[in-house]
């Protein structure tokens, strides 16, 4: 079993786009007997995410069905308490680092983003140190298909 962050870049795709890669992985984090990982931080920045105009305009959800995504993620997710004041400064971007201190906590095994901040050397070389492995998106999910095939 996997701990996995998704980037709520990703959790965004994946209600956008329910049959793209995003959906996949969401799916793929949820049900293949990993674990998804997110933060009070981070399931505040989905609910406000999923209702600015353009974002809405894509997915077509209302407040309450957004409120029901966000609580199933919750539901369904380890959910660490992160304070965003006080997060570490490893990011050239201090909303990354809320993401950043996240997977540091519920010592995840992967984060997944397509974020170039979270993607910049300093800050993969910073997570791999402490055992946490930052991917991309079609990264996680060639090594998430490789689990169903061992």
């Amino acid at each position: 079993m996997a701990k996995i962050v998704l980037d709520t870049n990703i959790i965004v795709c994946a209600v956008a786009s329910p049959s793209g890669l995003a959906s996949e992985l969401l799916r793929r984090t949820i049900s293949d007997g990993n674990l998804l990982c997110t933060s009070n931080f981070m399931l505040a920045e989905l609910d406000r995410v999923l209702r600015y105009p353009r974002v809405r305009k894509i997915h077509g959800l209302s407040d309450t069905e957004i409120e029901d995504f966000v609580r199933s993620i919750q539901q369904v997710a380890l959910v660490v308490e992160v304070d965003a004041a006080k997060s570490l400064r490893i990011t050239r971007d201090k909303d990354d680092d809320p993401v950043i201190e996240t997977a540091l906590r519920t010592k995840a095994d992967y984060l997944c983003s397509i974020d170039k901040d979270i993607g910049a050397k300093e800050v993969v070389d910073h997570c791999k140190a402490v055992g946490v492995e930052v991917v991309t998106d079609t990264a996680l999910i060639e090594i998430l298909r490789n689990q169903d095939q061992e």
